[in-house]
């Protein structure tokens, strides 16, 4: 069970969200960082808001998954769809958990990303722009996001948010 729980919660993506947090709070301060408890804070919350998103996106696609993709753990029967509800209310609890210790702006957005996360899942996964411009918002905040936890978000984190943004956008039209 266990390699069924991190194959199904994809964490080297996690880690790479995470990641990008710490860059968006490096464009925006540079180093050393100002706070970095707030800072590796909000790199947990995206760690497990993608993880979140992660196991409820395959939560939802169970059908899709057992023809395009047999070897994910629901479809594989490695992990039964009652675990898998269960691992995504677990990571969306600590999720809001975590993220409650931040400021409130951060908090809100987290609690934003998750909400997004979720109708990605349910409803706009299946909506060809809207689905697609979903994921670019979603790539695209973590950016800002971790620009947030250092102050106010400056041009330069803004700019490289845009151009993820469109990048995401376009990576995901084409891959539809």
């Amino acid at each position: 069970r266990f390699g069924a729980i991190v194959h199904i919660t994809r964490p080297q993506i996690a880690a790479q969200a995470a990641a990008f947090t710490l860059l968006g709070a490096y464009l925006n301060a540079g180093l050393p960082f100002p706070r970095p408890d707030i800072i590796a804070t909000a790199a947990l919350v995206v760690a497990l808001v993608v993880a979140f998103g992660f196991v409820s996106n395959d939560y939802v696609d169970l059908e899709v998954d057992r023809l395009n993709r047999p070897e994910r753990p629901l479809p594989a029967g490695r992990l039964s769809r009652q675990e898998a509800l269960y691992l995504a209310a677990l990571l969306l609890i600590a999720a809001l958990a975590v993220a409650w210790l931040l400021p409130p702006l951060l908090f809100i957005i987290a609690c934003g990303n998750l909400a997004l996360t979720l109708a990605y899942s349910l409803l706009l996964k299946r909506t060809v722009l809207l689905g697609n411009t979903a994921m670019a918002l979603l790539n695209s905040s973590v950016l800002l996001f971790g620009g947030l936890t250092t102050g106010p978000v400056a041009p330069l984190v803004w700019a490289v948010a845009g151009m993820s943004f469109v990048y995401t956008l376009g990576q995901e039209v084409l891959y539809t």
